[in-house]
């Protein structure tokens, strides 16, 4: 069995149950924007479930709390909504009545670290996974499957989850990607500066103990083939690179002693992906 094989990632998700109350008005907005469904993929074309992309302020849901970016729609009041329609899952929502009980789907590793790493110009992992390309039936994450030696950082495992990789000037978030995307965003943190810090989610191994790093394997096959594996390296270039705004939504956060973008990263909204506000 493969070292990433071993692990139990099932306990990186969780599913809860989540009560929205509007007011008296059934056409009160809810407040939080989904992507996704059967017509209209999320991401990838193999991506099709419903999925929480954007919570507007001051509103029901971001009043409640109980909702989160990238919560995965299951069930909305008595409504399957793992095989719908996109513009059927809007007017479910829309017309839900003053009480609306969802069942989600959330990534919530219950072990995370930071972990802060100098590189010289690339940080000699090697990742699988992704949306379109999952490592693991019904989850699209990001894995580590293999770390060169000699690494300067020797707190990052084989088997860690990426969710989230910051350089001193951007954050970009890698739990919801598909395998190209994190490759991108991997290299313009290193191009960003030479120190970056990787947010990750440990995982257990399947008969509960956690993991001994020095007797893994950096190989792994998956359905008879080679699974892939993406090396991560800098491209040097003179010139800083260009955040495109489509890609992100921008903030400003402290970083290091400097003000840093912050850049929330989630893929452009088409028009089909149609707001529950309106």
């Amino acid at each position: 069995m493969s070292s990433i094989m071993q692990f139990n990632y099932k306990q990186h998700w969780q599913e809860r149950d989540i009560i929205l109350e509007r007011p008296t008005s059934e056409d009160t907005s809810l407040g939080f924007t989904i992507a996704g469904g059967i017509d209209i993929p999320f991401v990838h074309p193999r991506f099709t479930s419903i999925i929480v992309i954007n919570i507007s302020k001051n509103s029901i849901a971001h009043t409640d709390e109980g909702l989160k970016l990238y919560d995965i729609i299951l069930r909305v009041n008595n409504i399957d909504f793992t095989n719908i329609k996109h513009h059927e899952a809007i007017n479910v929502l829309k017309t839900s009545g003053p009480t609306v009980r969802l069942l989600i789907r959330r990534l919530s590793p219950s072990i995370c670290e930071n972990i802060e790493i100098e590189h010289n110009g690339k940080l000699g992992i090697s990742i699988t996974g992704g949306i379109g390309s999952e490592h693991f039936q019904n989850d699209h994450g990001i894995f580590i499957t293999n770390i060169k030696k000699p690494q300067a950082n020797q707190n990052l495992h084989k088997g860690d989850r990426l969710l989230e990789i910051s350089s001193e000037r951007n954050t970009y978030d890698l739990r919801f990607v598909t395998h190209q995307m994190a490759k991108k965003y991997i290299k313009l943190a290193c191009k960003e500066s030479k120190k970056i810090k990787l947010h990750v989610g440990r995982a257990r191994l399947i008969d509960g103990m956690y993991r001994n790093r020095d007797n893994l394997s950096a190989d792994h096959l998956l359905n008879g083939r080679s699974a892939e594996r993406s090396q991560v390296f800098r491209e040097v270039r003179p010139e800083q690179p260009h955040v495109n705004s489509r890609d992100y939504v921008s903030g400003n956060r402290l970083l290091n002693g400097r003000n840093a973008e912050c850049s929330q990263v989630f893929p452009k909204v088409t028009q089909e992906q149609a707001n529950v506000n309106k």
